[in-house]
Parts: C-alpha cells; structure tokens; sequence
C-alpha cells in the first residue's frame, strides 16, 4: 500500500469540516428546554440520556485525537536533511 499523503490530508481536512459544521448544543437547545410544556418527565430522561451519549463519544473522541497526535509524533521522524541521490545534486560552483 503506498503512502498517499495527499489522500491522508484531505481525510484531515473532511474530519475537520465536519467538526467544525457542529453547531452549540447549549446555543441550540436551551431555547427549546425553557419553552411552557416543553416535555414530559419520560422526554426529559430520553434527552438526558441523549445528551449524555453526546458526551461521551466528545470525550472519546478527545482521547482518540489526544492519542494519535501523540502516536504521529513518536514516529520517527527521520533525517531533518534529504540528501539528494549522486548525480541529481547541484554541481560545482565555478
């Protein structure tokens, strides 16, 4: 399998649209709560127990991406100067 690094950072840049087109939930919801009548008591549980599962895949996803970056930057980063192969380099100075 080859390394598409192009294909690696347009992942990245979806993963980040994505996040980023996430709207606040405070922002959003707490019109709706605060309306008369707004819920019953068994309504009220299921968007608790919603809003907890909204949690904890943020706080799972928070440790997912706290790890890889930590795994991306153990790796090896090999030489800091890319030699060029013989005979592609630059020539002499005359």
């Amino acid at each position: 399998m080859d390394h598409d690094i192009a294909k690696l950072e347009n992942r990245l840049h979806e993963v980040d649209k994505k996040r980023d087109a996430l709207a606040s939930l405070h922002a959003q919801l707490v019109p709706i709560i605060h309306r008369p009548g707004w819920t019953t008591i068994a309504e009220y549980n299921l968007v608790l127990l919603a809003v907890d599962a909204v949690e904890l895949h943020l706080d799972s996803i928070a440790n997912l991406h706290g790890k890889l970056l930590s795994a991306a930057e153990s790796v090896d980063p090999g030489p800091t100067v890319i030699k060029p192969p013989p005979g592609t380099g630059p020539g002499p100075d005359f």
